[in-house]
């Protein structure tokens, strides 16, 4: 009998305090389950020092050859809390974020995250700091509350967005462009 044809694993999981790379988390409950053909993630939530993300229902085909789709809702979470690894890239962009993203990672040597995003923006500006090193300080663009929704890539580039929509009060703003790792923004 071969038994790992019927291994089927399920599991709760409750990390506190926990740290991953530039990731920090107050507490992170997993619940889900394993087999020999998929990996579940039946629910997610991660308590960041403020705010909070959850998932649910995401699957991973074992195989490695189906991509993987997600949707995470989000709550009053800092924008460079979420991102964790790239605050250095992302640095001078400050907001609190609420509401979803729908995501669909590629897995593969060079993974690809592809998605669409509906978000409350609050308290976002833009300054001109860099991690570790000190200037004078400069504020490039703010806004108190944004409404935000757009299409988005994540590679090892970085990001490129487009069709992308803010609505600050009565003005409605449109945008395409992308924030390199290594060339920084290109924003039209």
């Amino acid at each position: 009998m071969d038994v790992s044809k019927t291994l089927d694993l399920k599991s709760k999981i409750t990390l506190e305090n926990f740290e991953l790379m530039e990731w920090r988390s107050k507490k992170t409950s997993l619940e889900g389950s394993f087999n020999t053909r998929t990996a579940t993630v039946e629910k997610l939530e991660i308590q960041l020092d403020e705010g909070k993300l959850r998932a649910q229902k995401i699957t991973y085909d074992m195989s490695g050859t189906q991509p993987v789709s997600a949707k995470i809702e989000i709550e009053k979470a800092d924008i460079r809390r979420i991102l964790g690894p790239a605050v250095k890239e992302v640095y001078p962009l400050h907001a609190v974020l609420s509401g979803s993203i729908d995501a669909t990672i590629a897995i593969s040597k060079n993974p690809t995250i592809t998605g669409e995003t509906k978000l409350y923006v609050h308290d976002f500006f833009l300054d001109n700091q860099l991690l570790n090193q000190k200037r004078p300080y400069l504020v490039v663009v703010a806004a108190k509350d944004v409404d935000l929704k757009g299409k988005f890539t994540v590679d090892k580039n970085g990001i490129r967005f487009h069709q992308v929509e803010a609505q600050m009060g009565g003005t409605k703003l449109s945008a395409v462009g992308s924030v390199h790792t290594t060339k920084g923004f290109d924003v039209d």
